[in-house]
C-alpha cells in the first residue's frame, strides 16, 4: 500500500509500515559460479524486498526500497560487484500487491 505523508511515502509490508522515499526494481546479472556468494549477501540486506531469478539479459530481479537515491546509488554501487545492473524508480503504482487465488 502507498500513501503521501508529509512528503515521504509509506510502503506498507506484511502488517508494518515503513517509511521510504524511494522504490526500485534493479536487474543484474550473475554468474552461476557467483550464486554461492550472491544468495546470503542479497539475504542479508534488509532493504531487499524481493529477489527473484529469472530469465532474459538479467539473471537476478531485485525489489528495494531506500529512503534516498544517495542510499539507493551506494547500493548499486556495491551490487555491481556481482555483475552489470540496470534499475528501474517506480513513479507510482496503478496495481498494488494482491495474493491470488488458485
Amino acid at each position: 500500500m502507498q500513501r503521501r505523508k508529509q512528503g515521504a511515502t509509506l510502503w506498507k509490508k506484511s502488517g508494518r509500515q515503513n517509511r521510504y522515499g524511494i522504490k526500485a526494481f534493479i536487474n543484474l546479472s550473475v554468474e552461476p559460479y557467483q550464486k554461492k556468494e550472491f544468495y546470503p549477501f542479497i539475504q542479508s540486506v534488509p532493504n531487499v524486498i524481493e529477489c527473484n531469478c529469472v530469465t532474459g539479459d538479467y539473471s537476478m530481479l531485485i525489489e528495494v526500497a531506500y529512503q534516498s537515491t544517495v542510499e539507493l546509488d551506494h547500493f548499486i554501487n556495491v551490487l555491481q560487484r556481482f555483475g552489470h545492473t540496470k534499475t528501474l524508480i517506480v513513479f507510482s503504482t496503478s496495481v498494488e500487491h494482491r495474493d491470488i487465488a488458485f
